[in-house]
């Protein structure tokens, strides 16, 4: 008997799955981001993880919520002058609580932003690596930072390493790295010379003064790399 499945007339099967997107939030939790916003009164720590993970459109519910949700995985790397690692996930493992990060109490102390980008790197590149059989992978990181490199781990190395990976010609690099500096002490110069350049080749970079800025700039990036909301 043949058992093969035959589609009711006006029935849409699903398409299959070909392309897999990896987005690598990477977060500043240095002793400065306990500064206060005078607007607000939280901290700096506190309106990130609300416009990400806790308050209305945050970027978690976005991601979860986009059209692209089967295929979309999140990692997340917090830094001082150490670094701390959520490994990828589907976006469908993804809990609230799980990025629910006290950043300052977890860490607090220098600027590391090259050795917070060189393990950002190794953990994407393993990500690509085992791609499926017949399934494209790309990521985009996203990287935030409210202040200049305190700890000589060289940022703008470990930027270039990461824009030249898959770097084929085409419209899509194998990683793209959006860069935010968050208030007025981040380091704009660096942060900006360390971003993925755009098809019109203006930096992928933004300077933020607010939580609500630090999510729109992340999703526009994210979308920028042909992602459906």
């Amino acid at each position: 008997m043949n058992s093969t499945l035959i589609p009711i007339r006006g029935e849409e099967l699903p398409k299959p799955k070909i392309l897999e997107e990896l987005v690598m939030l990477v977060l500043d939790a240095s002793g400065s981001m306990d500064e206060k916003n005078a607007e607000t009164g939280k901290t700096k720590a506190d309106e990130v993880i609300w416009h990400i993970v806790k308050g209305p459109d945050n970027l978690l519910s976005r991601l979860i919520t986009s059209r692209n949700r089967e295929g979309m995985f999140l990692g997340v790397i917090t830094f001082d002058d150490r670094v701390d690692t959520i490994i990828p996930r589907p976006i469908s493992m993804i809990d609230q609580m799980d990025l629910d990060i006290p950043l300052t109490q977890k860490h607090g102390q220098g600027t590391a932003v090259g050795a917070a980008l060189l393990e950002t790197f190794q953990i994407v590149q393993d990500w690509l690596s085992q791609a499926p059989d017949k399934i494209q992978r790309f990521a985009t990181i996203l990287l935030m930072s409210d202040g200049q490199e305190t700890c000589d781990s060289n940022p703008i190395y470990a930027a270039a390493r990461i824009k030249s990976y898959g770097a084929t010609g085409t419209t899509r690099p194998k990683i793209v790295l959006a860069t935010a500096a968050y208030g007025n002490k981040a380091d704009d110069a660096t942060l900006q010379a360390m971003a993925t350049s755009r098809q019109d080749g203006l930096p992928m970079f933004k300077r933020v003064s607010s939580g609500a800025e630090l999510r729109d700039f992340f999703i526009e990036s994210i979308q920028s790399t042909h992602v459906k909301f």
